[in-house]
């Protein structure tokens, strides 16, 4: 079972941001990015950008899994929050129709 502590973050081209992907099976890629222009939180302790909160995607294939009923990405995740939608999505056979129907229902 894959968790936060398996995320490897790499600095993204042409931006102050970093992200790390994880394949989570079954057709599931998680995204976990932190930095400008991201749905996150970063302080700095004596220079070093030390990461808050992350924004998180989820993709079955090339289409995003929803993860929330109006958005398609989490912002402001702790690891905590990330280590609950990781394990959801690697033990819930019905997780990608749970956040479709999420999505769909109003």
């Amino acid at each position: 079972m894959k968790t936060f502590d398996d995320l490897e973050f790499k600095k993204q081209p042409h931006r102050n941001a970093f992200q790390a992907k994880c394949d989570l099976g079954k057709g599931l890629t998680l995204s976990v990015v932190y930095g400008e222009g991201n749905y996150s939180d970063v302080s700095v302790v004596d220079g070093v950008k030390i990461p808050e909160s992350y924004e998180i995607a989820m993709f079955f294939g090339n289409d995003f899994v929803p993860l929330q009923q109006h958005d398609d990405v989490l912002g402001w995740q702790t690891p905590d929050h990330i280590n609950k939608i990781m394990n959801e999505a690697q033990t819930d056979p019905d997780f990608v129709k749970s956040r479709i129907d999420l999505k769909h229902s109003e």
